[in-house]
């Protein structure tokens, strides 16, 4: 779970274009009133929710670069300062990677890379976006270059910027955004960035409200994670392991606490670590079968199962039907 700061921002920007908060937060279970409560938090398919909303009611094929546009560094609240007070741009890429998606609400995960000529960035999905990877990609490479330009006063040069998704019919909006060469289809989304260069320093840098923001982002962070309940940091971690699903004793050694404890915590929430798998595995598998085309041998391989009987009996204990009658289901 996370604070819904983006949200807020989303609510904003949608409102400009004459929609109503109710309507961009359709079926979320998301309490506009309680926005503006620090300690109010959403999870991931709440903010799905509200980009599909969103997506609806605009029919923006290129969304997440409109709303990106309209972005202000104190939007990203506590964040925003922390950023513009950084020491140098690794610094600010540090701040991004460690805390954008919990303090943001940002559903898209960086990891930078030094290169000879310059940085590369990797964007990863938190969770499985299928139909709204795109917009979450271009929404994050937009706030990327907004976010690296407002604070070192530099333009951003690019070398390249690779993307894992078809190429869109118009692809005006990257070429003026990123004048480089762009490639779609690509096995991971990648950005290769000549300068500024990581130790460029921010024109702002203020060592002492940084220190001030960055101990109340870990603070906020820490008490997130704490206060979170231990199911939901299960799912978490599955789902940066979604490639390969831990063990009880994985999951426990990964929370630094036995298998035993782990047990008995879950039973206090009244849930088993079984029942988290199989229920983590009915999503990815039906998200699967939405987004990805793949065969059911396919997805059961990626979900661990080597037979594909044992996948198609499983889906049908997690989910109450068959795999057939699913994917008629999502293709009607």
């Amino acid at each position: 779970m996370f604070r819904p700061t983006i949200i807020k921002h989303y609510l904003s920007w949608m409102e400009q274009q004459g929609f109503q908060p109710q309507q961009v937060l359709s079926d979320t279970g998301i309490e506009e009133h309680k926005l503006s409560d620090h300690s109010y938090l959403i999870d991931i398919w709440q903010s799905q929710k509200v980009i599909a909303n969103m997506s609806a009611l605009t029919g923006d094929d290129h969304l997440g670069f409109r709303i990106a546009e309209d972005i202000k560094m104190s939007d990203f609240g506590i964040m925003g300062y922390a950023l513009m007070s950084a020491r140098d741009m690794r610094e600010v890429a540090n701040l991004w990677t460690t805390y954008s998606h919990t303090l943001i609400g940002e559903l898209i995960r960086i990891a930078v890379e030094e290169q000879e000529d310059g940085w590369r960035v990797v964007f990863t999905e938190v969770a499985p976006l299928g139909s709204l990877l795109r917009f979450c990609l271009e929404e994050c490479l937009a706030y990327g270059k907004y976010i690296g330009e407002a604070t070192t006063k530099n333009p951003f040069n690019f070398v390249s910027l690779t993307l894992a998704y078809p190429k869109p019919a118009d692809t005006s909006s990257y070429a003026a955004l990123f004048d480089c060469p762009i490639s779609f289809n690509g096995d991971r989304t990648l950005m290769h960035i000549r300068s500024p260069g990581l130790n460029t320093p921010i024109e702002h840098n203020d060592s002492e409200l940084h220190e001030v923001c960055l101990q109340h982002c870990q603070q906020v962070m820490r008490k997130i994670t704490e206060e979170r309940p231990l199911a939901f940091r299960i799912r978490h971690i599955l789902l940066q392991r979604r490639s390969e699903l831990p063990s009880l004793q994985q999951m426990a050694d990964a929370l630094h606490m036995s298998s035993r404890s782990l047990r008995r915590h879950l039973q206090a929430e009244g849930v088993s670590y079984q029942e988290l798998l199989n229920q983590f595995r009915a999503d990815l598998a039906q998200e699967y079968i939405r987004e990805s085309g793949l065969s059911n041998q396919e997805i059961g391989f990626l979900l661990g199962y080597q037979d594909t009987k044992a996948f198609l009996r499983a889906f049908k204990s997690w989910t109450g039907q068959t795999v057939t009658d699913f994917r008629n289901q999502a293709a009607a």
